[in-house]
């Protein structure tokens, strides 16, 4: 609250950035994660949810996914075989194509997927468009 620069922090992708007003920092967020996804047409939307928290949207629901599959897992220290037998799965393939965007999971799948990566307790998600 003393500083003149507004942090914002996304512990679930690993992601750090500031802006010299909440505007900027949520266009840096949002240019953070375009740049990670790496997508031709891929934009995010930052809308605050209240003072502490914010919804971050996607026009590609795949590539955003996918994205967050890939930055928890790597979070983790797990390899995407690690993550299908967790999840008690004969073949890694059915994962690795929700980390490449190539599939989307359903939001029981995703709970089921984010369950084997924090068996500790699965961190809650809001889906927006």
């Amino acid at each position: 609250e003393t500083s003149k620069y507004w942090l914002v922090h996304v512990p679930l992708l690993d992601l750090r950035t500031e802006g010299i007003s909440k505007k900027d920092a949520m266009s840096m967020l949002q240019d953070a994660i375009e740049m990670l996804v790496n997508k031709k047409g891929f934009k995010v939307s930052v809308d605050f949810v209240d003072r502490k928290s914010f919804v971050v949207g996607a026009n590609d629901q795949k590539a955003w996914v996918a994205l967050l599959l890939q930055r928890v897992r790597a979070m983790q220290g797990l390899t995407i075989e690690q993550v299908a037998n967790r999840m008690g799965a004969s073949s890694k393939t059915a994962y690795a194509r929700y980390e490449q965007g190539k599939a989307m999971p359903s939001l029981e799948k995703l709970s089921e997927i984010l369950g084997s990566l924090f068996p500790e307790g699965a961190p809650t998600l809001k889906l927006a468009a």
